[in-house]
């Protein structure tokens, strides 16, 4: 994992002059997974089925994945201080977790329609 961050970083930090636009990048891309964390849970909630709910939950909780990995590549560059990383790590992780439950709670759900041949 070391040597993913160590070319992340090379990535990121390029040429200093652009580390304006590179930290407008991070929070950019950051911003899209929050929206897109949100999007997808309405979307599968609007859906019809539970299949389809659980399915874009996944894809909410892989969302929250990426914005994690955007604020370790963001702390490593120094773009955040660690009090920021650390409140904004806890909130993506909590988030992960709810994201989680709930995607095993549609999960059990669906488990127990099938089972009385719903």
């Amino acid at each position: 994992m070391a040597e993913g961050t160590e070319i992340d970083q090379e990535g990121v930090r390029g040429n200093r002059k652009w580390a304006f636009c590179e930290r407008l990048w991070i929070a950019r891309s950051s911003q899209t997974f929050v929206v897109s964390i949100m999007a997808n849970i309405a979307e599968g909630f609007e859906r019809a089925r539970q299949s389809e709910f659980h399915q874009f939950l996944s894809i909410a909780k892989s969302s929250c994945a990426e914005l994690r990995s955007h604020l370790y590549v963001a702390q490593d560059a120094k773009y955040v201080d660690t009090s920021m990383f650390n409140e904004l790590m806890s909130l993506a992780q909590e988030v992960s977790l709810v994201l989680g439950g709930l995607r095993s709670a549609v999960q059990r759900r669906r488990a127990e329609r099938e089972s009385h041949g719903r």
